[in-house]
């Protein structure tokens, strides 16, 4: 069995996809000493790697440059290690720290291991401290932090010193709040993904690069020039989203040819998983085609070519915004839109949230227990593993 005080483990604790940046966590009695041999600062590999301290250099083996990369020393022996995000490059400081002697353990395992050095004990402190690593905004580090000091931890205690005198139907209630202030929080921590959507020529490429800032799609007067679909990461007010730009949604093209008719399908297949669909609409359309799988999908029925004229369709849905993306008319109204819609725009960001997945499974069980025995053995699991 692992433990805290006599292993160095290191663990990656982004994302194993290609990324701009990744984290490889470093802790152990050895971190330091083996950090002083692998890391290099303008030439010399003398540091004191004090408590606090941000320090750029380069992760070397030999002679040989890995990676240039910033060290983020969180404890006396904790170490973040900031590097590109290319697996490859990842892939080499694991496989050199393993040749220092240093366990490559996962990324659940190293919070227990956080978790077992900390004085409290308790597994939500050592869990903010990983997910703070790895949000995407600041705003949702903000979230997580909260948690360790008025939220999830505090609202776990008071519910075990209070559940005698409690009713069983208001911990479910409040379980029940946390878990739907849960998801809201999720988009700003973690990103959300958004999909355009609408029929060939309704100037969802345009939009698409509008909204990205620069060209990334083809665009033509031609109908259907998107086949395939694209994607890029944006920054709106609050959140980050993941966009897809996909092919005009048409029925006629499913049995045109086989190219179309897959390209139809994976469009599909990308609104059924999304957050938000951006259905994108051109003034001379009366009807819009609904995606299958998309009944249970928050929408935003985007009214595109402004410049062109009214939309016909307007008047049918209920959250609609003009824009004119080849002028770029209404696009902070939309930014602002695609917030209200997801629920972010007005949410408040010292609410008690879980933001792991083990901490949703067991506040989902504590929402339907129905003895206090199962309670109070779920809530100690969550403030302690």
């Amino acid at each position: 069995m692992l433990s805290a005080k006599s292993q160095t483990v290191a663990a990656v604790v982004t994302g194993k996809a290609v990324a701009a940046v990744s984290v490889i966590h470093l802790t152990g009695p050895a971190a330091k000493e083996i950090l002083g041999q692998i890391f290099s600062r303008g030439g010399s590999k003398s540091s004191s790697f004090e408590v606090g301290e941000i320090l750029h250099g380069h992760i070397i083996d030999a002679d040989r440059i890995i990676d240039d990369c910033l060290i983020g020393c969180e404890g006396d022996e904790q170490f973040g290690i900031n590097c590109h995000g290319n697996p490859l490059i990842v892939e080499d400081i694991l496989e050199l720290l393993k040749s220092k002697g240093v366990q490559i353990i996962e990324p659940d395992e190293l919070l227990m291991l956080l978790a077992q050095s900390k004085d409290d004990s308790d597994l939500i402190s050592a869990e903010v401290e990983i997910a703070a690593i790895g949000t995407v905004t600041i705003v949702g580090a903000k979230i997580i932090k909260h948690q360790l000091k008025m939220g999830l931890r505090q609202t776990g205690r008071w519910w075990l010193e209070n559940l005698e005198s409690m009713d069983i139907d208001d911990v479910a209630a409040g379980a029940e709040k946390i878990i739907a202030d849960s998801a809201i929080a999720s988009l700003i921590i973690n990103g959300a993904k958004a999909v355009l959507t609408g029929k060939p020529n309704s100037g969802k490429s345009t939009l698409f690069n509008r909204l990205c800032g620069r060209q990334k799609a083809i665009v033509t007067d031609i109908a259907g020039t998107t086949r395939d679909w694209l994607s890029a990461k944006i920054k709106l007010k609050t959140i980050t989203v993941e966009l897809f730009d996909t092919a005009g949604i048409e029925k006629s093209l499913v049995a045109a040819n086989e190219v179309d008719a897959q390209s139809q399908q994976r469009a599909k297949e990308l609104s059924c998983d999304c957050d938000i669909i951006l259905n994108v609409i051109a003034p001379g359309e009366t009807s819009v085609d609904r995606l299958c799988g998309s009944a249970d999908k928050k929408i935003l029925f985007v009214l595109n070519k402004s410049d062109l004229g009214k939309c016909k369709a307007a008047g049918s849905f209920e959250d609609t915004v003009s824009v004119s993306a080849k002028d770029g008319h209404g696009i902070d109204k939309l930014v602002s839109a695609i917030e209200v819609v997801l629920g972010v725009a007005d949410y408040d960001f010292k609410a008690t949230v879980c933001f792991t997945e083990r901490q949703m499974k067991l506040m989902a069980k504590i929402a339907v227990a129905r003895s206090k025995k199962e309670i109070r053995q779920f809530i100690t699991e969550l403030l302690t593993g």
